[in-house]
C-alpha cells in the first residue's frame, strides 16, 4: 500500500468542491493485467489566481483516499453498499482459472467467504483457496462435474454445509467446442446444454431453495456478448449461452423480489487455446473501442452488479463494443 503524501491542500470550506473516484490511467483500455494505484480521490478547490491572472483558478489536489494494489479492490470493496440481508457467502463455479479465479478473489477481498468450485483444475483451485486464506478469508475447494445433474445439486448443498447459507451464486463454468450446422452432433449439443445451461438452472434452483426466507440473494450468469451478435460457428455453445440469457430474464421474474438475477457478457478477455498472443491483440484492436476487457474488470463488474439493489434481468457487455459490430464479427475467447 502506497504511503499518503506528506502534504495535503488546506480545505476551503466555503469553496465549491467536486470529488470523483477514477481508476488509474495505467488500468484503462489495454485488455491486460496491470499494477497501479487506484481509487484516488480527486478534490478540486477553487482559488483566486495571482494578480496577473484572470477569473478563478481550479486546482486539482490528488489525495490517496483509498490505495488499491493492482486494482484488487481492497478497502473500496469493504464499503460496497450491499444489502444487509445478503449472506456474505458465495459459490463461484469454474473458479480455479481466468475469469472465475478473478471473481473469487475479488469476492474474498470484498469480505465474502467463497466456495471455489472446479471440475478438473484441482491445483489451480487450491491455489485460489490458499490465497483467500492468506488474506484472512474463509474459503473451501469443491469439485463437481457440472455435466451431471446430481453433481450440480450436490455442489450447492456442499457449499452450504461448508460455509452456511450462500448469498451469491456466480455461474461461470462453461465448456466451448467448435461445431457448425453441418457437423454438430447429439453429443456436442448435449454436453454444451448440460454444462452451460442445465447446470446454471439446477444451481439456481438449489440456491433459491436453500436461501433462508428472510435473506436476499443474487445470481450472476457469465454469458457471452455474442448472444447479441451470433455468428455461424460454435453453434451448440451459442445456442446454450443464448438460452442462459433467456433463463437469466426468466429467473429474474420468477425469483423476485428476494433474489436478483443478472448476467455479464464478456468479449475479448484473454487469449483462447486457438489464438496466439498476436491474434488476440489483433482481435482486441478490431472492436470499436480498440481494446477488450480482462478478468479483473469482469470481477469489478460482478461487484458492481451486486451493489445495485434495483437491477435485475440485465446483461452487462464488457466487450469494447464488439456486440455492436453485428452478427458474425465475434471470435470466441473464453
Amino acid at each position: 500500500m502506497a504511503d499518503a503524501p506528506a502534504r495535503t491542500a488546506r480545505r476551503n470550506r466555503s469553496a465549491p468542491v467536486a470529488e470523483v473516484m477514477i481508476p488509474p490511467r495505467s488500468e484503462v483500455g489495454d485488455g491486460g493485467d496491470k499494477t497501479g494505484t487506484a481509487g484516488i480521490r480527486h478534490r478540486t478547490v477553487w482559488h483566486k489566481p495571482p494578480a496577473s491572472g484572470h477569473g478563478m483558478l481550479a486546482l486539482t489536489v490528488r489525495r490517496p483516499h483509498r490505495i488499491i494494489s493492482s486494482w484488487n479492490h481492497r478497502r473500496m470493496l469493504h464499503s460496497l453498499p450491499l444489502s444487509e440481508a445478503m449472506p456474505r457467502t458465495a459459490l463461484v463455479t469454474g473458479a480455479g482459472r481466468r475469469i472465475g479465479r478473478a471473481i473469487a478473489l475479488a469476492l474474498g477481498e470484498a469480505g465474502f467467504s467463497v466456495a471455489v468450485h472446479y471440475g478438473t483444475s484441482r491445483t489451480e483451485a487450491e491455489e485460489v483457496v490458499t490465497t483467500l486464506h492468506r488474506s484472512g478469508r474463509n474459503a473451501v475447494r469443491l469439485q463437481a462435474d457440472l455435466g451431471r445433474e446430481h453433481d450440480a445439486r450436490r455442489l450447492m448443498q456442499d457449499a452450504t454445509d461448508a460455509l452456511g447459507p450462500i448469498g451469491v451464486l456466480i455461474n461461470n463454468a462453461a465448456i466451448f467446442e467448435f461445431d457448425a450446422w453441418h457437423d454438430a452432433t447429439r453429443d456436442s449439443w448435449d454436453r454444451h446444454m448440460e454444462t452451460n445451461l442445465r447446470a446454471p438452472l439446477v444451481l439456481a434452483q438449489s440456491f433459491a431453495h436453500l436461501l433462508p426466507t428472510t435473506a436476499q440473494g443474487a445470481v450472476i450468469n457469465m454469458i457471452d456478448q455474442r448472444v447479441w451478435a451470433p455468428g455461424p460457428g460454435f453453434i451448440s455453445y451459442t445456442v446454450a449461452k443464448s438460452g442462459l440469457w433467456t433463463l437469466t430474464r426468466t429467473l429474474a421474474l420468477a425469483l423476485a423480489p428476494r433474489i436478483r438475477v443478472n448476467a455479464i457478457g464478456p468479449g475479448p478477455a484473454a487469449p483462447s487455446k486457438r489464438q496466439t498472443p498476436d491474434q488476440f491483440a489483433e482481435q482486441c484492436r478490431s472492436v470499436p473501442l480498440g481494446h477488450g476487457t480482462n478478468p479483473d474488470e469482469i470481477a469489478r463488474a460482478v461487484l458492481f452488479l451486486l451493489s445495485l439493489p434495483s437491477v435485475t434481468g440485465q446483461m452487462l457487455a464488457l466487450d469494447g463494443g464488439q456486440h455492436l459490430q453485428g452478427a458474425g464479427s465475434t471470435t470466441l475467447v473464453e
